[in-house]
């Protein structure tokens, strides 16, 4: 395997190994998210502690974004990992294209859909009823209105910026592995393994274009594929 993975890949023989690490890894990060949530929620019950805690509350949400920033990328470094185990192998060419629909279904669909249903829809949801419809809701006639009604937009507003970036994060790294996992797939079918190797390349430089977009040291020499396929049915082409 490639040694310019972050993630840990040790003991990592089989394709099967491989698909329970991916669970096992994102499972852990989503649960230490979901911990640090209900460590926050247990602290701050009423409104006036979220008044006195509202910087815990604003650091947990960026939190939210770099946890999940990190979750993708060890997507996208599974996804080439997985790849790559299948491109080095002895298989034939028909195993070869047919193992590679593993990365559609173990990571595009089963785990890109998790930190979508657990942090988008689970943790964030979560947050929203909590404290914008919860505990800031109910304090609206014990509280002077003008200083409610801030510190409900306030939260608000932060609520939905951060829904915003972690289903864009989402969002993009799905796309963006599908996309990986479509062209590989093609050339496999094709027994074009040195199209399959710029395939290849080009998805490492986007996971290294994604590493440096959390400290904005983006890699700016990255380029996306933006080659238009050929697709010999309407149903291709929708695809």
């Amino acid at each position: 395997v490639d040694d310019s993975y972050s993630i840990d890949l040790t003991g990592i023989t089989t394709l099967d190994e491989l698909e329970t690490r991916i669970v096992e890894d994102l499972a852990a990060a989503i649960a230490s998210l979901s911990s640090e949530w209900e460590a926050l929620a247990a602290e701050i019950d009423t409104y006036d502690k979220y008044v006195e805690n509202v910087e815990m509350v604003s650091d947990f949400y960026q939190t939210v974004i770099d946890e999940t920033d990190l979750m993708c990328i060890m997507l996208y470094e599974y996804s080439a990992a997985y790849a790559r185990m299948i491109m080095d192998s002895d298989m034939s060419a028909d195993d070869k294209y047919d193992a590679i629909d593993g990365i559609n279904d173990c990571l595009y669909e089963d785990a890109c859909d998790e930190i979508h249903d657990e942090i988008y829809e689970g943790i964030l949801d979560d947050m929203n009823d909590y404290f914008y419809e919860g505990i800031l809701d109910d304090a609206q006639d014990d509280v002077d209105y003008s200083d409610w009604y801030d510190v409900c937009s306030e939260e608000y507003s932060q609520w939905y910026d951060t829904s915003s970036e972690v289903y864009s994060l989402y969002y993009d790294t799905a796309s963006e592995i599908y996309s990986f996992y479509y062209d590989l797939s093609g050339e496999l079918y094709s027994e074009d393994y040195e199209r399959a190797e710029k395939v290849y390349a080009r998805f490492l430089k986007k996971i290294s274009k994604a590493k440096g977009q959390g400290t904005g040291n983006a890699n700016t020499d990255a380029k996306f594929d933006t080659t238009l396929r050929t697709a010999s049915s309407v149903e291709e082409l929708e695809t």
